[in-house]
């Protein structure tokens, strides 16, 4: 089993928010809130950074600034974005760093001040181009440049608003063969409601403070490792490994062999019987071109020497013919130039994976991983690891968590005991040093805040569907009502299990119904050879049919008694039938199908509220739909 998939590194302190030389770093109450952070203990960490701010001065007061800003905005998404830009303002007017100029604009757009933040984007893309931050700055002035756009709105509601621009977008980000169904009016409405939709669910969530939930906020913060850690990978890892040009070349000479080309000749040959007199060109045209490689040792040594396009007349094993040579194969070994990406990426890849290795050895030995219990039976222990310098234990709870909503079914089994339990274990300790190390070290959810806040929506709405339609039940009269309107969709159709052997010819029919007859057990291997229905031939004639397929076929063979061998003709042709079973249709009692009743009454009474529920939202937030063809609503 390999090890987990996604691979990170570590930043030197010095290397998180603040610059070298500062006297707070070594400050120890500095790296004190720092360890708080790494335990999660974020409130004492946040005091402790404010008590640090009052202590210190200039740029190291706007370092204890900044940092506090980071764990609250990190740590109490979405509630504390307002405090977060505040403390980062007066951090900037101590420091001007690039840094804190990208997370000006970062905590401006979670506060919803759309326009202040793309000021600060575009300063810092023009300040600083070489910044860490800078890709991530032009991605969110596109991104929140829609969200500007003063031209024209699609629609309007309380608390929000959808932009022409940004419906347009929307639309162009949709896949090619959807697009044309949203640039009609109807289509353009449709998908205009759908995005008034995300946003007032959201909206509503947040007002109804759902996002508080414990059970939203264990599963946001699960899918936010996975986030952190792939963004910690992408661009902290990846980017910090350099593939020298000597090393590529080092490598391809030690490896030149895997490169060698196999000499070959391709070439058209056509029997002739002039020497003399050479072909036109159509005589050549709609032959197959035919493929020489060394090991035809006659046919390759006279053409491997011959020229691309050329046309020889040789005579070879006793036959003269016309060769025109379509392409010439020398041996030899792919240039350098033509395998470099690959082995540039083969190198970066093996650098990436040595450094990921190394590193998780050290975090897991610095932070002190162990395991309470050496081996593992059939039964998951409550508590199964800890890593002692964290106090962050590994319970049954959160293994069992992990395993049903990280681990794909496939797999779920091969940890349930032995072995896959440690090496479970030890992906779940990997993850949350991940998690902990990269967002306290590196601030790595600053590069990751795009994903972060898609990530936040998708999983708030999701909670606040379930929240609101939770209580939706089937009553045993709903159920049982259900069951005689659509008792039709309860019914087993007869059907017959049988062989049967299909052929056109009577004469053939008869001579294999004597033979039947007196040898049933014969249908098998003699369906295999006589049966004109291809797809039955491999199975010896084996088929279940059904009433709902072919009523009057079965109704046929409801009439005749299984394992007795029957000849008819159907449909122009002679079946041989022996019946092995024959089931009449009966409809399924409802104690059978209560379940999937009760599932299917629920879905319904859920997707019929939910939509009274969007409308009612649409309702309470006074949505304005703004679309030319619509006037005002």
């Amino acid at each position: 089993m390999r090890r987990w998939i996604i691979m990170v590194s570590i930043l030197a302190v010095s290397g998180c928010t603040g610059g070298k030389g500062l006297r707070i770093l070594s400050d120890s109450r500095y790296k004190d809130a720092l360890n708080m952070e790494m335990r999660q203990e974020i409130d004492r960490a946040y005091s402790t950074y404010i008590l640090l701010s009052k202590k210190y001065s200039g740029p190291e007061r706007a370092l204890a600034l900044t940092s506090a800003a980071d764990v609250v905005f990190f740590y109490f998404y979405p509630d504390s974005n307002l405090r977060a830009l505040e403390l980062e303002k007066e951090a900037y007017k101590l420091d001007k760093k690039g840094d804190y100029l990208y997370r000006l604009g970062v905590f401006a757009e979670a506060s919803g001040n759309t326009e202040e933040a793309a000021e600060y984007y575009e300063k810092y893309v023009l300040k600083y181009p070489e910044g860490r931050y800078v890709q991530q700055a032009m991605d969110a002035v596109e991104r929140i440049f829609p969200l500007n756009y003063k031209e024209g709105d699609a629609a309007v509601f309380y608390g929000g608003r959808v932009t022409m621009m940004e419906l347009e977008k929307e639309i162009e980000s949709t896949p090619i063969f959807l697009r044309g169904k949203y640039q009609t009016p109807e289509g353009k409405r449709e998908l205009l409601r759908s995005i008034i939709e995300r946003k007032l669910i959201v909206m509503d969530a947040l007002k109804r403070k759902f996002h508080h939930s414990p059970t939203f906020q264990r599963k946001f913060r699960e899918d936010l490792k996975d986030v952190i850690a792939r963004t910690y990978f992408t661009e902290v890892i990846q980017k910090s490994i350099t593939v020298d040009s000597s090393e590529v070349d080092s490598m391809y000479q030690a490896h030149k062999e895997a490169f060698k080309i196999r000499p070959y000749v391709k070439a058209i040959f056509v029997q002739w019987s002039d020497s003399t007199k050479t072909p036109e060109d159509s005589v050549f045209k709609g032959k197959m071109v035919r493929t020489i490689l060394p090991k035809d040792t006659l046919e390759f040594n006279e053409l491997i020497n011959a020229e691309e396009g050329s046309v020889l007349i040789k005579r070879l094993r006793d036959t003269l013919f016309a060769i025109k040579v379509e392409k010439v194969q020398k041996p030899g070994y792919k240039p350098l130039s033509e395998v470099y990406i690959t082995l540039e990426n083969q190198i970066k890849n093996e650098k990436v994976k040595k450094k990921w290795e190394s590193l998780l050895d050290s975090l897991m030995k610095r932070y002190g991983f162990r395991f309470v219990v050496d081996t593992f039976g059939r039964k998951i222990p409550d508590t199964i690891a800890v890593i002692d310098s964290l106090g962050y234990w590994i319970t049954k709870d959160v293994y069992m968590y992990y395993l049903d909503n990280k681990v794909p079914p496939l797999y779920r089994k091969a940890f349930l005991e032995g072995e896959g339990i440690r090496k479970l274990t030890s992906m779940i300790a990997q993850r949350e040093l991940i998690y902990r190390y990269a967002s306290t070290y590196d601030r790595t959810f600053l590069r990751a805040y795009s994903d972060m806040k898609s990530l936040f929506e998708k999983d708030l709405s999701e909670f606040y569907r379930d929240s609101i339609l939770s209580g939706i039940t089937a009553t045993d009269k709903e159920i049982r009502d259900y069951y005689e309107a659509h008792i039709n969709n309860y019914s087993i159709p007869a059907n017959a299990k049988i062989r049967r052997i299909v052929v056109s010819d009577a004469r053939t029919a008869s001579r294999l119904y004597r033979i039947l007859r007196k040898n049933p057990e014969k249908m098998d291997s003699l369906a295999r050879i006589y049966t004109e229905i291809e797809a039955e031939k491999k199975n010896g004639g084996y088929r279940i049919v059904t009433s709902r397929q072919d009523a009057r076929y079965v109704e046929k063979l409801s009439k005749f008694r299984p394992g007795k061998v029957y000849k008819f003709k159907y449909e122009g042709k002679w079946h041989i039938v022996k019946v092995n079973e024959y089931n009449p249709s009966r409809v399924r009692p409802l104690e059978e199908v209560k379940r999937a009743v009760e599932r299917k009454v629920i879905a319904d009474k859920r997707n019929k509220a939910w939509k009274k529920h969007i409308e009612d939202l649409f309702r309470d937030y006074h949505v304005k739909i703004l679309l030319e063809e619509d006037g005002e609503e």
